[in-house]
């Protein structure tokens, strides 16, 4: 059975601007084009999700006796809609 949740940044360039320099990268605001900045920001999101819940939900299903295996991953793919072709 599998559970799907749905990101989606509506703030990324002020992510960007806040995190200049940390995990988003120094030039990304500059270089990157809106879908690229929006993709990499929901990917860094998505896995900051995956390792919480890496190490919550196993010990919350635990708590309750349930045995899982439990498999995360990240699917989704940049939309390039507004990149100029090249």
């Amino acid at each position: 059975m599998e559970i799907k949740i749905t990101v989606e940044v509506e703030n990324a360039d002020e992510l960007l601007i806040v995190h200049k320099g940390g995990i988003f990268g120094f030039f990304a605001d500059v270089v990157l084009s809106r879908s690229k900045k929006q993709y990499k920001v929901e990917k860094e999101v998505c896995e900051q999700i995956i390792n919480k819940l890496k190490v919550e939900l196993p010990l919350r299903l635990e708590e309750e006796q349930v045995k899982t295996k439990l498999c995360f991953e990240i699917v989704g793919q940049p939309n390039t809609s507004d990149d100029p072709e090249i």
